[in-house]
């Protein structure tokens, strides 16, 4: 057993040094044995690994390779958790010291973390500056695989939001880096992101061609998470092109992974489109269970994006139901929500479905009321006009409202 004398603050301090740089290694082992052993980390566990990587930060340099290899080892369980606001502030400590140690290399990896985390938390343009920083630092040590994935991810939220040439353009450059250094992973989740643009898009053999690609990779990998993803998208796409029993079931199967993988985030989207696919079915019971699953997620991790898109789904799925009220009771909450997150293309959407409302129930000045404001909105906001096959949306409900006039 070590005794130290207390009165020799040199030595300890050298043994308080020693006894955190014990402490990573200690972690590291236990994250490669949970890997192997597929055992997610508790709440307790979970804490003790940010207060180990806290202490390695501010010890600094001697703890700095030990430390950074934790937070990457480390990291795809908190993001699965949803822990975003604490691991930013971890990983922005982290990049700091990186940058001042001019490790490119990490300053362009935590670039990456920093720039998803903030890409989850709804701040665009903090997120594209970090991946930018991302793609400059790994073109500085010729790291094409960095690079391709920094351009991959900085497409897929290029996507989300309807700048979708640079993403398309991103994303075929990500997937040409990822085949030329034969990176079935990288390839897998860049097949996976131009999936999800081309049903932003409405080219859906194009989306369902590349997300049955991605899908085989990640089976080839046994990569059960992120074959949680494109069957998560897969079945987006077959309730968007109202296939609800296809959509079921590649839905229960990505709900399966999710669950098993630990990824508490993603069942929201999973339980929402679930909910979308039992309303094309007209089971209404299942639909607002599905959709309120889905709703208590969101709540937990203060995602007000999606907490937004449950209670306009709450509200189709009455709408659905000739529930004229309670319809518009929820549409109205949601497009409070989308002016609040300034989300103009959510917000017209949400205005198409209470101008359907009420011209359904037979009241057509107030259905041209919203007919008024959405068009307005959308020729005030040129981007929204790729969303949602919105011109087709409002052509057809002006026209149903001139020939109900008429």
């Amino acid at each position: 057993m070590a005794v130290i004398c207390l009165t020799d603050q040199q030595r300890r301090t050298d043994f308080f040094h020693e006894t955190i740089l014990i402490n990573l290694t200690y972690w590291l082992d236990w994250l490669t044995e949970a890997k192997e052993t597929e055992h997610f980390p508790s709440d307790y566990e979970r804490n003790a690994i940010i207060r180990a990587i806290s202490y390695g930060l501010d010890l600094g340099q001697p703890a700095w390779p030990s430390t950074y290899q934790l937070i990457t080892t480390f990291s795809p369980y908190i993001e699965r958790a949803g822990h975003w606001e604490i691991w930013g502030k971890v990983a922005g400590q982290a990049h700091t010291i990186a940058g001042k140690a001019t490790d490119t290399s990490a300053v362009a990896n935590l670039s990456i973390l920093l720039a998803r985390l903030s890409s989850w938390q709804n701040r665009f343009k903090e997120s594209t500056t970090y991946y930018r920083q991302a793609i400059s630092s790994a073109r500085q040590i010729e790291n094409r695989f960095t690079e391709a994935r920094a351009c991959s991810n900085l497409g897929y939220l290029y996507t989300e939001y309807g700048c979708w040439y640079r993403a398309e353009v991103l994303c075929c450059h990500a997937l040409d880096l990822f085949k030329q250094i034969d990176n079935h992973h990288g390839q897998a989740h860049t097949e996976n992101h131009l999936g999800i643009l081309y049903i932003w898009q409405s080219q859906w053999r194009k989306a369902e061609h590349h997300l049955e690609r991605a899908c085989a990779l990640w089976r080839a990998m046994a990569d059960n998470n992120g074959l949680m993803y494109g069957l998560t998208n897969l079945g987006l796409l077959f309730v968007k092109t109202s296939q609800p029993e296809k959509a079921l079931s590649y839905l229960k199967e990505a709900l399966h992974w999710a669950k098993s993988t630990g990824e508490t985030y993603r069942l929201g989207n999973i339980y929402l489109n679930i909910g979308l696919a039992h309303n094309l079915q007209r089971n209404f019971k299942e639909a607002v269970i599905a959709t309120r699953q889905a709703e208590a997620i969101f709540q937990a991790h203060a995602n007000l994006s999606g907490l937004m898109h449950a209670q306009e789904n709450v509200g189709i799925i009455y709408q659905t139901q000739q529930d004229w009220e309670q319809a518009i009771t929820y549409l109205n909450r949601a497009l409070a929500g989308w002016r609040e997150l300034n989300k103009k293309q959510d917000e017209i959407q949400t205005i198409v479905h209470l101008a359907k409302c009420e011209l359904s129930r037979g009241d057509q000045h107030q259905a041209a009321v919203w007919m008024k404001a959405g068009q307005q909105l959308f020729n005030q906001y040129p981007q929204s006009h790729r969303y949602y096959q919105l011109p087709d949306q409002l052509e057809k409900l002006n026209r149903t409202l001139r020939e109900n006039i008429s």
